[in-house]
Parts: C-alpha cells; sequence; structure tokens
C-alpha cells in the first residue's frame, strides 16, 4: 500500500479524501431526521469553537514568545 500512496501526487491524495469526505458528510447530515438535526448542528458548532479556541490560544503563545533574548 506503502508505493501506491508514494506513487500519487500527494494533492491529488488529499483532494480525492476531501471530496470523499464532502460526499459521506452530505448523505450523513441528510439522512438524519428533522428532530435531531438541530441537536446535532449544536454539538458541531461546539466542537468547531474549541477547535478554533484552542487554535488561538496555540497562535497567541507562539507569537508572544519569549521576552529575555
Amino acid at each position: 500500500m506503502e508505493h501506491i500512496v508514494q506513487a500519487v501526487d500527494p494533492f491529488v491524495f488529499r483532494l480525492s479524501i476531501f471530496v470523499l469526505a464532502v460526499f459521506v458528510g452530505y448523505f450523513v447530515v441528510w439522512s438524519v431526521t428533522p428532530a435531531l438535526h438541530t441537536p446535532l448542528m449544536s454539538v458541531t458548532n461546539a466542537i468547531s469553537s474549541v477547535i478554533v479556541v484552542g487554535a488561538l490560544l496555540a497562535v497567541g503563545v507562539g507569537l508572544v514568545g519569549n521576552d529575555e533574548g
């Protein structure tokens, strides 16, 4: 399997994974019943906000750096 992955351009490999994820996500979301759609989206938004806050904290620590230098 490794030699197959090495033969494919990394951009094409990542693009194909992205396209597959889009199709899977589309069909999963549309198969959810309307009664469960709002709680599902609420949890998804909460997870996304935690990821954004973590990224901002990581960037902030990197920008502050060390002032002793």
